[in-house]
């Protein structure tokens, strides 16, 4: 992962026990949640009728992501004591990536489905 120069926190936050899972690196698990919503957004955008299922794998995504990158910045505060601003920066990122799924999530004709039912 690209750190900045002097930043030695970030250097702390990449080399913990943290910035594993199952021998991946999360940066690169980071990387390819990214991929994964693009691609998402990708399917969607080609379509011309709304997708339950693609606009609901969209927002599953983005709350994993935005909860994963959560309890990571509570690693990095809490238990590391050290923050790495690109870690900050991506957990940034992916809040405002979910908060725009929830909107077009909630602004879709299936939530509108959904409430005419009730």
């Amino acid at each position: 992962v690209l750190c900045f120069v002097g930043a030695s926190d970030c250097n702390i936050v990449n080399s913990s026990g943290y910035s594993m899972w199952r021998g991946i690196p999360v940066a690169i698990l980071g990387v390819l949640g990214y991929v994964l919503i693009l691609a998402i957004l990708l399917i969607l955008s080609k379509q011309k009728n709304e997708s339950s299922v693609i606009m609901l794998a969209l927002f599953g995504v983005t709350l994993f992501g935005m909860l994963y990158s959560l309890y990571l910045t509570y690693v990095e505060i809490f238990i590391i004591h050290a923050i790495c601003p690109w870690c900050l920066t991506s957990a940034t990122a992916m809040f405002v990536l979910f908060i725009i799924s929830a909107i077009i999530l909630g602004r879709s004709k299936i939530m509108n489905t959904i409430h005419q039912e009730e």
